[in-house]
């Protein structure tokens, strides 16, 4: 018996004990017993943040949307805005949305979950979440049956009735009604506050998180006077039990939540993008790029490359300039855990003029010198920033050609770093390709493996844009045959998957080959659903023996 006679199975039945129940809870009663889960929540999205639950399977499943709505961020909100299914696994939770996963675990039971969008009139708008306890428990889930229940749900919500003015009766469920609440609310704080509609829920939404509550607790008691607006601001409204020291300090503020997960200080020798993909140590080997898009993202980056040649006996050489950051560089080395005092007192530490890094004989000059004081290998890095003072823009790029041929005939490794607000369009694509195999993001990697290019990290709308160029600069660099290492992806969405598309298609046309290795499960099934797979010239292909 597949997934679609089990749904229908278990609505007939429904219907055979004169269930009284609005159809939106008999639906999303029969989608658990026909795809086997621990919960599951059938929910509209009017917009972003105007999230409408219409009926949960459970109350752990109930909790489990209301503490997503909390966050204003999780895998059903993208679900339905990217009309994508989203296998959810713990591991992608506690990634892409580290405080919705948080609240999960610490509240309830629950681990992972598959976020369904529904098609037909539904499409764009509604959704349907199913919950386990695994925490791979959307990952057992066959694809095709749980779209196919999606499809069986969304239909039987089609075929209701609709008025041709105002709102379907069947949208008045229990949970609705509550969640309505949520919107009153916000109405009085507005009111009270003299604030806009997102800074309201903003304020609610902060309240909850800093007191461990739900939005639609806060809600209540906006509604039934037990709390003021006024006590949103500053004030926690009631007592909370307070974590251990370290679970508090992982937490971020509420309010305007982002996807991204905070940069964490590395041990030495430790990758910049924190639990995303730990790199290998010799991922920071070679001729690699610092793409950074904040400061400190600069110094955790800059800290786990001298790490490395730190621990390898290198001599490594920094580059500083007059204007540069107002921290001085040994502060930042010795914040991230390096013992600079060592270093230098060893000479395996050196900071010098900007000055004698940027003429191309000023480089060689100081590898040279370094190699006959007896170390192994050099260390070389400078800020892009810096160029500009020393160097023509001309003279910048010979100055990298030069590195690049130093990394290849001396025992030399060299991170070039580039702000990434100040590097795209074409200066993005020149020097992505000057640093194919070495790049480094906060949350994508790349390396090479003498057979193409490895990709490691999240790949999504944050780098889409660096996604494209690393894929214009592999196909220009493949024969017949762009090769993509997708093992270390563990996020690609549908965004990125157009982009591979878009990026690729001359190179295909022309008769080359895209081979897609080895993608993990999730992202396998993102390829599969975009029929990325079915492109000419497009291939998905296990890793060989």
């Amino acid at each position: 018996m597949d997934a679609s006679e089990r749904f229908a199975m278990a609505l007939n039945a429904a219907r055979c004990r004169g269930d009284k129940d609005l159809l939106p809870d008999r639906l999303v009663r029969a989608a658990a017993v026909a795809l086997p889960a621990d919960g599951a929540g059938l929910s509209v999205h009017d917009a972003p943040d105007l999230r409408t639950p219409l009926a949960a399977s459970s109350e752990i499943a109930a909790t489990a949307e209301r503490l997503e709505f909390t966050t204003g961020c999780g895998p059903c909100l993208t679900a339905t805005e990217w009309e994508l299914p989203i296998f959810a696994t713990e591991g992608l939770l506690a990634r892409r949305w580290p405080i919705f996963h948080d609240l999960l675990v610490t509240r309830t039971a629950l681990r992972s979950l598959l976020a369904l969008p529904l098609p037909g009139r539904l499409r764009g708008i509604g959704a349907i979440d199913l919950y386990y306890r695994d925490p791979a428990g959307p990952l057992a889930m066959d694809g095709d049956e749980a779209r196919s229940v999606a499809g069986l749900v969304a239909e039987q919500l089609g075929a209701a009735d609709w008025p041709d003015t105002g709102a379907p009766p069947w949208l008045a469920t229990q949970a609705a009604r509550r969640r309505g609440r949520v919107w009153t609310a916000v109405g009085m704080v507005i009111a009270a506050l003299q604030v806009s509609t997102v800074d309201g829920l903003a304020l609610l939404r902060g309240a909850a998180y800093a007191t461990e509550r739900t939005v639609d607790d806060l809600a209540d008691d906006l509604l039934e006077r037990r709390l003021a607006p006024a006590e949103l601001r500053g004030h926690s409204p009631r007592p909370a039990t307070r974590r251990a020291p370290q679970e508090r300090e992982a937490r971020a503020p509420m309010g305007r939540t982002t996807d991204r997960q905070p940069v964490r200080r590395p041990r030495r020798g430790a990758r910049m993008v924190g639990s995303v993909y730990p790199d290998p140590p010799a991922a920071w080997d070679g001729h690699v790029l610092l793409l950074h898009s904040s400061e400190q993202e600069r110094r955790a980056g800059l800290a786990a490359w001298v790490g490395r040649g730190l621990e390898l006996g290198e001599k490594v050489i920094c580059a500083e300039w007059p204007d540069g950051p107002e921290e001085p560089l040994f502060t930042v080395l010795e914040a991230a855990g390096v013992d600079v005092a060592t270093a230098v007192r060893d000479g395996r530490l050196v900071v010098v003029p900007v000055q004698q890094l940027c003429p191309p004989q000023g480089q060689h000059v100081v590898v040279e010198r370094a190699l006959a004081e007896g170390f192994p290998a050099v260390r070389l890095t400078a800020d892009a920033r810096a160029a500009p003072s020393v160097l023509s823009p001309a003279g910048y790029r010979d100055s990298e050609r030069r590195m690049e041929e130093l990394v290849r005939t001396r025992p030399v490794s060299v991170m070039c770093q580039y702000a990434r607000s100040t590097t795209t369009g074409a200066e993005l694509e020149d020097v992505v390709a000057a640093h194919l195999t070495g790049v480094h993001q906060w949350n994508l990697a790349t390396g090479g493996n003498g057979d193409g290019l490895v990709l490691r990290g999240e790949i999504d709308t944050a780098n889409a844009d660096v996604f494209a160029a690393l894929l214009s600069a592999g196909d220009r660099a493949a024969s017949r045959a762009l090769r993509l290492d997708l093992t270390g992806v563990t996020y690609l969405d549908a965004g990125a998957g157009r982009r591979l598309d878009d990026a690729t298609r001359r190179f295909r046309a022309a008769g080359g080959q895209v081979m897609l290795v080895a993608p993990q499960p999730p992202v396998e099934r993102t390829l599969q659903l975009l029929e990325l797979d079915n492109l000419p010239g497009m291939h998905l292909v296990g890793r060989e023996p």
